[in-house]
């Protein structure tokens, strides 16, 4: 089985620590990629990505009950550019 090799087109820059959870907190990673295949193909895909982690013992509502005290929002206008803030 032969594998095709894949990367983000964009964003370039991926950061190598997003932050760090002290204990008893939730934490929330922001990011979005437009991702193609290898030279030979010109198929491109989306993702998004919403992650949470915590730094506390697991239970049903950890993240759902509060809101995270940290948050890196590192999505980006995936055709270059700054990103198209929503605010609610």
């Amino acid at each position: 089985m032969r594998t095709t090799q894949t990367h983000a087109a964009y964003p370039y820059d991926q950061p190598r620590r997003l932050f760090t959870v002290p204990a008893g907190q939730v934490a929330l990673y922001r990011a979005n990629f437009r991702v193609c295949g290898c030279t030979c193909a010109t198929r491109w895909w989306y993702e998004d990505w919403t992650v949470r982690v915590a730094n506390a013992p697991a239970r049903p509502g950890l993240f759902t009950e509060r809101a995270p005290q940290q948050i890196a929002d590192h999505r980006v206008h995936l055709y270059g550019g700054h990103a198209r803030r929503r605010t609610t």
